[in-house]
């Protein structure tokens, strides 16, 4: 059914600003492998708490390549090891990315 602006609020109360970190392959395994993240543009399976067979799109990770990796802010100050890398805010919050979306399937009500 139709979500409105205080749903949203309710399931995201936090105004997340959205950031860019570049991480490598290697890097991004072990934040993977350490935490139950939910990610978008890369595929894995997690077997006895080992990451195994890393995929960013359809292709295998290289461990040694830098990847553009976008986060909620919430993520950088959950992972000890994100908080090094410096990182580029995008000028957006979760909370109004989320509004944005809704707003074009026609399913944000005010």
């Amino acid at each position: 059914g139709d979500i409105t602006v205080g749903d949203i609020f309710r399931i995201h109360p936090w105004r997340n600003r959205v950031l860019k970190l570049t991480l490598t392959g290697a890097q991004l395994q072990q934040v993977l492998a350490k935490y139950d993240i939910l990610a978008a543009g890369c595929s894995f399976q997690k077997i006895d708490g080992e990451l195994q067979n890393l995929k960013i799109g359809k292709s295998p990770a290289d461990l040694k390549k830098p990847y553009k990796v976008v986060v909620g802010e919430y993520l950088v100050g959950l992972v000890p090891s994100l908080r090094e890398i410096p990182f580029d805010e995008m000028g957006y919050r979760v909370d109004t990315i989320l509004q944005k979306y809704l707003r074009r399937r026609g399913t944000l009500n005010k």
